[in-house]
């Protein structure tokens, strides 16, 4: 290598070339950090689907349990979660079981719909 090329290869990064790579290590972590947000965001959203689904199943369970001559409209609350359900029909009955659920900036809902023959 001559004289010239070493001295060169030697100098360096420009004060140019360290400012592109900070700006460009910036945009990366801040992109990355609006990622983190959005599934933070969303992992609590899918929680609290989960919950309002799990309770609206338990209640539902509970209903059924209780035989096709017990079943009649109603309203109870289970955690975050508040639930109503209607019943109609004579045989089958059709029960719709609503639940509504929401915490800090999430809300989910749910319905569930059977039939109960004798």
């Amino acid at each position: 290598m001559r004289q010239a090329e070493r001295a060169q290869c030697e100098r360096g990064l420009s004060i140019a070339e360290v400012i592109v790579a900070q700006l460009l290590l910036l945009i990366g972590l801040l992109a990355l950090s609006a990622t983190a947000s959005v599934v933070a965001s969303r992992l609590g959203s899918a929680e609290l689907e989960t919950r309002v689904r799990v309770a609206a199943e338990a209640q539902l369970e509970e209903l059924l349990a209780g035989g096709h001559s017990r079943l009649v409209s109603g309203r109870a609350q289970r955690g975050a979660v508040q639930l109503e359900w209607h019943v109609s029909g004579a045989d089958p009955r059709r029960v719709v079981l609503m639940a509504q659920g929401k915490t800090g900036r999430h809300a989910a809902g749910d319905t569930l719909e059977t039939r109960v023959s004798r």
